[in-house]
């Protein structure tokens, strides 16, 4: 094989930059290209139909029309017969809930109706799918400088949401689909409640989105956009971003211990430790982060403190039950909350929750994919996260740190459809064409014999 790719670069090395056609860039991937710069548009600039439209979303709809009229397409990359696998077991489990009747009785956690979520989340997912296999041809130089801009657009975001708070317009915020009034513990200590999630519906959002942002900033070298990244990430408050970060960092160190890593984390946590004792509200976040797990000593004075945590841990259980006691096809999409509350533990869940209209979710995307599709959906997805993971350990430690954050952050996640998931995962078949013969980078407009070779990305050594 390293033979044939030789000869291929060899080949078309001899035929010199006036060969290069302008604009080889295919149109589809161009919208792509701008669909992941503005990833962060997740609330905040969206149109409310029901649910929040996306700019990325009408881009990327555009470059999947276009993509499957395209020529040029790439032949699929291994993991897409998983996707097909997936995306069957979605269609079997919502012809099957559909054409079943609809059980009698009263029912809450659902936001139109049992049928319309059905028929929503089953519609919504094939289209993420889809949009990750489209993604997952774009250049991964195009796809690292897009992703680059998507830093910037969630820090002007943070930034813009952080200005018209100390304004007190929370009125600007809404007019711009901001959500408002999920709050936070407020990191000056005042105890009133701070908006955390910046562009995104919550701050888990975009701690996850944050976190994986400080990796691809490290490995592009663009350290101004890692700092930009390392503050929409403490912002966020998230404890599976912040805490997932670290531990992830010191990971990626272990698996090539050096004297120079050990240089580096020393000077780094030097840094961070006077930071730390300087800056007030980073000491408040680090206890809050504490306290949000149980470790800090007083984390019952923080009202809420490990609320998060617990109820959590109660959907989990229950979506547990769910995926067993339905392990063939699941409950059906989008159907979690309905099923939610009638297992007799959902009686500790918060007074909110048994509100009208409000759509419990599993947080745990993992557990959602178990409970609503059933047990072989969750193994095809395992089977998927493991073929992400063998590519990435054949290539820089930088890009399995990217996979660990994904695949630790699907933990937590309210959606095994958020985009980011989607967006990031195709960035990982992007960086790793190389270990995947069937992707040639000419159909894409780039051309190895005719370009120089790019920077050595940044590892984590």
């Amino acid at each position: 094989m390293s033979r044939q790719r030789a000869t291929w670069n060899d080949q078309h090395a001899s035929m010199g930059k006036k060969h290069l056609p302008k604009n080889s860039t295919p149109l589809y991937l161009r919208l792509a290209l701008v669909a992941i710069s503005l990833v962060p548009l997740q609330q905040a600039f969206t149109i409310n139909i029901g649910s929040p439209l996306k700019p990325s979303e009408l881009l990327m709809a555009g470059s999947i029309v276009l993509w499957l009229f395209s020529s040029r397409k790439m032949k699929s990359p291994a993991e897409f017969k998983l996707i097909i696998a997936l995306l069957a077991i979605l269609l079997l489990s919502a012809l099957f809930h559909l054409a079943a009747r609809t059980p009698l009785g009263d029912f809450l956690g659902y936001s139109r109706s049992p049928d319309g979520d059905l028929i929503f989340y089953t519609i919504y997912p094939i289209f993420v799918l889809f949009m990750w296999r489209v993604a997952s041809e774009v250049p991964h130089e195009m796809f690292q400088k897009a992703i680059k801009l998507s830093i910037w657009v969630c820090f002007a975001g943070v930034a813009f949401q952080l200005a018209m708070m100390q304004m007190d317009r929370v009125d600007i915020l809404e007019l711009f689909s901001y959500e408002t009034k999920i709050r936070s513990e407020s990191l000056t200590g005042s105890g009133e409640g701070a908006m955390r999630n910046g562009t995104f519906t919550e701050g888990q959002h975009l701690g996850f989105f944050s976190a994986i942002s400080v990796l691809v900033a490290w490995r592009c070298r663009a350290y101004l956009t890692l700092s930009v990244a390392l503050f929409t990430l403490a912002y966020s408050q998230s404890t599976t971003g912040i805490v997932g970060l670290v531990l992830v960092v010191f990971l990626l160190v272990l698996m090539r211990p050096s004297t120079r890593a050990a240089i580096k984390i020393g000077m780094g946590l030097a840094a961070s430790v006077i930071t730390v004792l300087l800056v007030d509200s980073l000491r408040n976040l680090i206890i809050l982060q504490a306290a949000k797990l149980g470790l800090a000593a007083g984390s019952h004075q923080i009202e809420g403190a490990t609320a998060s945590i617990e109820v959590r841990s109660l959907k989990t259980e229950i979506a547990w039950r769910m995926m067993w006691d339905n392990p063939i096809l699941g409950v059906g999409p989008g159907r979690f909350g309905f099923w939610y509350f009638k297992d007799p533990a959902s009686i500790d869940s918060p007074f909110w929750y048994f509100l009208p209209d409000r759509r419990t979710i599993a947080e745990n995307a993992y557990m959602q994919i178990g409970s609503e599709l059933g047990v072989i959906a969750l193994l095809v997805f395992i089977a998927f996260m493991w073929s992400l993971l063998k590519r990435v350990r054949r290539n820089d430690k930088t890009l399995l740190g990217v996979f660990f954050l994904i695949a630790l952050g699907i933990a937590s996640q309210s959606s095994w459809t958020f985009i980011p998931i989607w967006i990031f995962s195709a960035f990982i078949i992007s960086g790793t064409y190389e270990s995947d013969p069937d992707v040639d980078p000419a159909l894409v407009g780039i051309n190895q014999g005719m370009i120089a070779d790019p920077r050595k990305p940044n590892s984590v050594d």
